[in-house]
């Protein structure tokens, strides 16, 4: 060792003195020491002891143990005190160092072979690249090398829960949340192994946030019970506080303010106790903010002082910037203009302090426009405004350019590897070309000769069959009007009641017959998915899907009920956990949830069902197993028959409709599969599922956040737009007088509504009367409601009045038949009554803006290009066809709208509304929702958030607000 290292050791000695008494011993001891290993070994031991409250010493002394080991040429004492460096500058932030030092170890310990380091090294290079969120497909490449590396100990069990525990946060940093539960899960497998109540605790809250981001709140809501219950196990208080903070984000999501205001409540008392004043800040902020928005300002006041005062102490200027504009918002809504006045502006000189633009300075621009509009200084809310779309303009455009990125990378590789296997495929080919041509030649003659013997028969019975075809798809329309009428006038009312209700044993008798309800209308759905299937009308909807990940899903869903009725549930997976094929995964869904609701139907308290999936012989194999009653060998031969009930009269066989395994059977034959049963009576049955082997590349979800965003629920309670000097009048068009009775009721308290019993007594009505709205039913006696639209439409004086279809009619040929004869909005029945209050709402907002311009335009004095009405009309078609050319565009702007149509950006938006009401980017955005919805509504994409890329929303939590906004309901809720 170099004397000038021994003076810089003998200075830290001297100027630690809270260690003294031990340090002097260490460097007495290390005086004495003969060999320079054993020196080595006491400049780490100083280094320990300066762990726990000096970072800075404690590397130094690190650094000098590397060095001395170094020098003697030591690796395995080098690679230790490397490690422990970088360990030191991950636990103060300083990722990049402890990435250069982590990787500056990793050549000497490959040498070295010590299976348990390299598990570190690369556990902790992975935590590293996490942190930073510098690169997670790095972070994922060493924490999956830790894994590979930590299967080969003595003592995998020490080594992989964390690992997977990391490799769930580095997914959902990556937004692929599916990927980040299933390590999750295998997290929780491992822990419970060990009782480690605490990182079981983490484990669980974290796939709360995980659901949390994906907006299932109610498994949120579930996971983040577990997380609480097993952090109250290991007696951790800052896991129960985060537990606590987790449940109040997700009651507010589920529109639980109350519960949501006793969480947190909740949560500040532990932050408060554990003295954490950076957590106590956020919880004090939002029950101030919470009490604001329930109208009890003066009761949140406090809190926002106390939150301010928070993180003032703290010097986080990021989080005052947020608690400083509640505050000064509260002080303008009681009042106090002046003090609020006074808030607002120390926001805004934060924000002139700071150089960058975080995304969340979007929301302290609407909190600054929003507050300043309330204290009525309209210039520089008006300012905050385009400050907040600017902004928001800005991250989209970002996100897209790196989504463009991304792409381009996979389609190169993706093109390689089609390359090389067209090339093997073209060889393979040409070998058969000659074999395939000679068996062909023979079939196609045979196939000739037969078929001209049969053709005349085939002519005769296929004619007959349309006609039954066309006979029995009327019984089955009429039917579902039948069914669906009764059952929306049993569930909105039940859902009106269960809102209105206080009282806990009757409300939980209404949510019994919600939920009964429900059940009702699923048969329904049912009986009418066999009549598609029939008629021709369901169609193959296949995507890849991660295998495991929806066996998993699925199988979870059951754990609960296995659990309460005392049934095992096993999971055999004999594929790869990241197996990805080609599914139509809607009727896969349903067929497995039948076969395992059926399983846990014949089974009892101790029996086992068993859910296997593996591959033969190139066909995916899966199977649902249990060790139940079974079923009768009389039974077996018709036992996927239509409506079959066993003929066995035993209490224990009967129940069902017979409906649910004669669907999945048509479902597993129209994806060119097979379905299959094999069972002996008292012994059990095994059901097996065979379809096509097509195996694909993984796809990545691009949903992505941060942990610490947690958003609160908007309240979508209707409140009608204030555009009218009087109530709105509204025709209702309906043949069902209990129905048209409850219309009545619901559009009452907002509305003037006529009623009229079909399509020709309406048109009376509307002779007599003018109508702000119409709402019609579509199957009605004398006149049925496409007819009654295209009547109205025909008569200029009521031809631009808004036209509601309620119906239940639900074939998309209904809806798009409505379309084309100019419906502007089709609800089909049972309807939420939120969301007909939202929609109907939106359209008299339009047509009162709308008439209001054509008032502006006759009275103005400027000169102004006119066109014949049906010229003007044939322009807005051409708008909305070339807005859904760029539907998937999030940055097709008016302008780009003028330039494709060759007309000045003014005349455009004159015309738009003139016709419509809307300003030509509410246009665009219109058009946007509307085809949202039929994506929704027709199930064709897995996520909301795929939903709202395709249509042009790049941000899924804005696409979400909109939607909610425009048709009184979530996405998710669709």
């Amino acid at each position: 060792m170099r004397k000038s290292n021994y003076f810089i050791l003998g200075f830290f000695l001297l100027t630690n003195f809270l260690f003294a008494q031990s340090v002097a011993d260490l460097q007495r001891a290390l005086l004495r020491l003969p060999q320079d290993s054993n020196r080595v070994l006491q400049l780490g031991e100083i280094g320990d002891a300066f762990q726990t409250n000096n970072n800075d010493s404690a590397s130094y002394y690190y650094a000098q143990a590397h060095q001395l080991a170094a020098e003697i040429n030591h690796p395995l004492l080098q690679v230790d005190y490397l490690l422990k460096q970088g360990q030191i500058r991950l636990k103060i932030g300083d990722f990049v160092e402890a990435v250069t030092l982590f990787q500056r170890a990793l050549p000497l310990e490959l040498t070295n072979n010590r299976v348990e380091k390299l598990v570190l090294i690369y556990q902790n290079i992975g935590v590293a690249f996490l942190s930073s969120k510098d690169s997670t497909d790095a972070a994922i490449t060493y924490l999956e090398k830790a894994e590979e590396k930590a299967k080969l100990t003595n003592r995998p069990q020490q080594y992989l829960p964390k690992i997977y525990l990391d490799l769930g946060a580095v997914h959902f940093t990556k937004g692929t949340i599916d990927q980040s539960t299933v390590f999750i899960f295998k997290a929780i497998e491992q822990f419970k192994l060990s009782e480690d109540w605490k990182n079981i605790a983490v484990a669980y809250l974290n796939l709360a946030i995980n659901n949390l981001e994906i907006e299932d709140f109610e498994k949120a809501e579930n996971y983040a019970l577990n997380g609480l219950e097993y952090a109250k196990k290991s007696k951790d208080a800052n896991y129960e506080a985060y537990a606590y903070r987790i449940l109040t984000a997700v009651s507010s999501e589920l529109g639980k303010q109350e519960v949501a205001l006793n969480y947190a409540y909740k949560s500040l008392a532990h932050w408060q106790a554990l003295e954490n004043i950076y957590e106590a800040g956020f919880s004090n902020r939002f029950i101030g903010k919470v009490l604001k928005n329930q109208g009890k300002t003066a009761q949140g006041l406090s809190y926002l002082e106390t939150s301010v005062q928070q993180f003032e102490q703290l010097e986080i200027p990021e989080q005052l910037l947020f608690s400083l504009a509640e505050l000064g918002d509260a002080y303008v809504e009681m009042g106090r203009t002046s003090a609020g006045m006074q808030q607002l502006a120390a926001v805004e000189t934060l924000l002139t302090n700071q150089q960058n633009q975080p995304v969340h300075h979007q929301n302290i621009y609407k909190l600054l426009e929003e507050s300043y509009r309330k204290a009525g200084a309209f210039e520089k809310a008006y300012f905050y405004r385009l400050e907040h779309d600017i902004l928001k303009d800005s991250i989209i455009q970002e996100e897209r350019l790196q989504q463009i990125n991304e792409l381009e990378t996979q389609y190169k590789v993706k093109e390689q590897e089609a390359q090389l296997t067209l090339q093997a495929v073209s060889l393979k080919q040409q070998r058969n070309f000659i074999i395939y041509i000679s068996i062909i030649g023979f079939l196609l003659l045979g196939l000739t000769l037969l078929g001209f013997t049969i053709a005349n028969q085939r002519k005769k019975i296929n004619q007959k069959l349309r006609q039954l075809d066309q006979i029995k798809s009327n019984f089955f329309a009429n039917v579902s009007h039948e069914l669906r009428t009764p059952l929306t006038l049993i569930l909105a009312p039940l859902e009106n009641a269960i809102k209105k209700s206080k009282n806990a044993t009757q409300k939980e008798d209404l949510t019994l017959a919600h939920t009964n309800s429900q059940k009702l209308m699923t048969l329904v759905n049912e009986i009418m998915d066999l009549s598609k299937l029939e008629s021709g009308k369901i169609k193959m909807e296949t995507k890849a899907v991660n295998l495991n990940t929806l066996l998993r899903r699925i199988f979870c869903s059951y754990e609960s009920l296995a659990k309460l009725r005392g049934i095992t549930l096993v999971f055999d997976n004999q594929l790869t956990d990241d197996f990805w094929v080609k599914l139509d995964v809607a009727k896969v869904e349903k067929i497995i949830n039948n076969l395992l609701s059926n399983a846990l139907k014949f089974s009892s308290s101790g029996d086992t069902i068993t859910l296997l999936v593996k591959t033969e012989q190139q066909q995916l194999c899966l199977a649902v197993k249990d060790t139940g009653k079974g079923i009768p060998a009389t039974d077996m031969p018709r036992i996927f028959d239509r409506f079959y009930q066993s003929e066995r009269n035993t209490q224990q066989l009967q129940g069902g409709t017979g409906i649910g395994l004669a669907l999945a059977k048509e479902y597993a034959r129209l994806m060119d599969g097979n379905l299959m049963v094999e069972s002996a009576l008292n012994e059990g049955s095994t059901f097996r599922l065979q379809l096509p082997l097509v195996e694909t590349a993984p796809i990545e979800n691009a949903v992505a956040s941060t942990i610490k965003a947690i958003p609160v629920a908007p309240n979508p309670t209707f409140q009608p737009k204030v555009l009218f000097a009087e109530k709105p009048k509204i025709l209702v068009v309906e043949d069902n007088p209990e129905m048209s009775q409850f219309l009545v009721k619901t559009l009452s308290p907002y509305y003037r509504c006529t009623t009229a019993l079909n399509g020709k007594e309406g048109l009376e009505k509307l002779q007599k009367e003018r109508f702000d709205l119409i709402t019609s039913d579509v199957m009605m006696p004398e006149m049925d409601g496409f007819t009654f639209l295209k009547k109205v439409h025909e008569r200029e004086l009521f031809s631009h009045t808004p036209v509601v279809m309620l119906t239940a009619r639900s074939l998309e040929a209904d809806k798009l038949h409505g379309l084309q004869l100019g419906v502007d909005d089709y609800i089909t029945k049972p309807f939420n009554t939120n969301e007909l209050l939202a929609r109907i709402d939106n359209l008299l907002t339009n047509k009162k803006e709308r008439e209001q311009i054509q008032q502006l335009q006759k009275k103005s004095s400027e000169s102004v290009e006119t066109l014949p009405l049906t010229a003007e009309q044939a322009l807005l078609n051409s708008a909305e066809s070339a807005i859904i050319a760029a539907l998937s565009n999030p940055n097709f702007k008016v302008g780009d709208l003028a330039k494709n149509l060759n007309y000045s950006q003014r005349q455009l938006e004159r015309i738009i509304k003139k016709l419509t009401g809307l300003s030509p980017l509410n246009f665009i955005k219109e058009i946007r929702l509307q085809q949202a919805r039929q994506l929704l509504e027709s199930r064709q994409f897995a996520t909301v958030a795929e939903v709202g890329y395709e249509v042009g929303f790049a941000d899924a939590g804005y696409f979400s607000k909109v939607y909610l906004k425009r048709f009184g309901k979530r996405p998710s809720e669709v």
